[in-house]
């Protein structure tokens, strides 16, 4: 089937797929569904090629307090309900993922696809949709993975066996990574680019102010997600998302793992996935959190700001020295200085003109 899509962080609402047939009230970066409401789409192509298609709905309660909101989410397909009364937790938009079984769905079509807010009572409150995606296939989880790397001379002479790459990057996007860049703080830069089952990768890599040799990588190890044992090294980061000058709404956290066995920080990094949804982010000195964007694959470009979780400010990345913690605290002091001196240089510039110009200005009506 034709993969399915609706962004409601824009209006009128990007669709891919399908047509909007009740679309809700568009408000600020999501669409909201008050009580008893809902939003619905319609699409023709249902033919799976496998044995089930997945839907995934990021959405929030709106609530001013802390806690689950009271909007209790009803999703259906062609009159199947595959959630009813799901209470949608408020504060921060997460992905839920459902199945989907091919006799839910019309080969020929139509399909209809509603997503509903049965909230009734008092203290009921809306529902905010943000996007809507249905996709052949079960969801692709990231893994930990554990690469064995060679290195080569640009003139082939010169060969070696590199540092072992460990590599786990999950921001909800479902799809296995393609191509992944990165630049240390001390100047060194890699890039690859995966072979789809992501058995090898190819690619260069380069040391501040050195010549660049090819990069090659196979994997030797490729372990689950474990919650109760995560990796060392990893960070997670509370992410916000922001359109044009639009304000900022909780988007889906980054969880990250990228060692090198080179000891820098990470400085920079790019990355693209399977799916054509990309990313490019760059930290803060004190590696406390991140800004950059991300696109998803055919819509506009989105602002991230990221922000270390709590425990996770000063967390060990790619093996560097926490010790160093307290000397970029004072790097960022001192960049903070620094704006602020350039712009009171600014200020006194501005002043000097205009008295040179005053001057100027007494000067020449004098010599009339």
């Amino acid at each position: 089937m034709r993969p399915v899509s609706a962004d409601f962080s824009v209006h009128p609402p990007r669709l891919g797929g399908a047509a909007l047939t009740d679309a809700g009230r568009f408000a600020r970066d999501h669409v909201r569904i008050d009580t008893g409401r809902s939003v619905a789409l319609e699409f023709p192509d249902g033919a799976l090629a496998g044995e089930r298609a997945t839907l995934t709905v990021t959405a929030l309660a709106a609530t001013a307090a802390p806690g689950p909101g009271r909007a209790p989410m009803t999703v259906s397909l062609n009159g199947h309900e595959l959630v009813s009364e799901l209470i949608v937790p408020g504060g921060v938009a997460p992905e839920f993922d459902y199945a989907v079984a091919p006799r839910w769905l019309a080969p020929e079509g139509p399909n209809t696809l509603v997503i509903a807010n049965g909230a009734d009572g008092a203290d009921a409150g809306a529902l905010e949709l943000y996007r809507v995606t249905l996709q052949d296939g079960a969801p692709a989880r990231a893994s930990v993975l554990t690469y064995r790397t060679l290195t080569r001379s640009a003139d082939r002479a010169q060969t070696a066996e590199g540092p072992t790459l460990r590599v786990y990057l999950d921001r909800g996007e479902q799809s296995p990574p393609s191509q992944l860049e990165w630049t240390a703080a001390d100047g060194t830069h890699s890039a690859i680019g995966f072979h789809p089952g992501l058995e090898e990768f190819s690619g260069v890599f380069r040391h501040a102010h050195g010549e660049p040799v090819t990069l090659h990588g196979r994997l030797t190890a490729r372990a689950a997600y474990d919650e109760a044992a995560r990796p060392s090294g990893m960070r997670e980061f509370e992410v916000e998302c922001s359109r044009g000058d639009s304000g900022g709404h909780p988007g889906t956290a980054l969880r990250l793992l990228l060692d090198d066995g080179r000891g820098g920080e990470l400085a920079h990094l790019a990355w693209r996935d399977q799916a054509g949804n990309s990313a490019s982010v760059s930290f803060t000195q004190n590696r406390s959190g991140f800004v950059g964007y991300s696109q998803r694959g055919g819509e506009g470009p989105v602002g991230m700001r990221g922000t270390a979780l709590a425990g996770e400010h000063g967390a060990d990345q790619g093996g560097a020295d926490q010790g160093t913690e307290g000397q970029s605290q004072t790097a960022v002091i001192a960049d903070e200085l620094k704006e602020d001196l350039a712009e009171l240089r600014r200020q006194v510039l501005g002043v000097a003109e205009e008295v040179t110009g005053r001057l100027s200005s007494w000067l020449r009506d004098r010599g009339k």
